[in-house]
């Protein structure tokens, strides 16, 4: 095998890390962080130029979606299967929830960033909400 034609990565830190670039695509891994979990969850996201792709590698994860409207609205939940590919769609509320041990592979447009990103502080009813959802097995 020649290793020039092909390109191995990998990352085992925690939280977000892009790993291959290329045009108007990027892959990046997230792994578990303590700011990903229920009761230290800061914000909903949405973004407004591209959907973006999860795939559950190891760990559990769950992606809570809040809707389309100009502001989050009721909080769903839905926990991932591994090897299955989830994509959540452009301009929906979103926020994902990792247990230790978890890592994901994401898939979204190379232009990803706070510029085409709309963030929500999450209040203290909604992290109720979500600690409820999160805790139903």
């Amino acid at each position: 095998m020649n290793m020039q034609e092909i390109e191995c990565t990998c990352y085992d830190g925690e939280g977000y890390c892009r790993l291959v670039s290329f045009e108007s695509w990027r892959v990046a891994v997230a792994n578990f962080a303590a700011h990903l979990q229920p009761d230290t969850l800061q914000t909903f996201e949405k973004h407004t130029k591209t959907d973006e792709i999860f795939v559950l590698l190891n760990g559990e994860i769950t992606i809570l979606t809040a809707g389309y409207d100009q502001l989050p609205g009721d909080i769903c939940a839905c926990r991932l299967l591994p090897g299955k590919i989830y994509n959540v769609k452009m301009g929906v509320w979103h926020a994902i929830v990792l247990t230790p041990q978890t890592k994901i592979l994401i898939v979204e447009n190379d232009n990803t960033d706070e510029r085409n990103t709309e963030k929500w502080l999450i209040t203290q009813k909604q992290r109720t909400k979500i600690s409820a959802l999160i805790n139903v097995k």
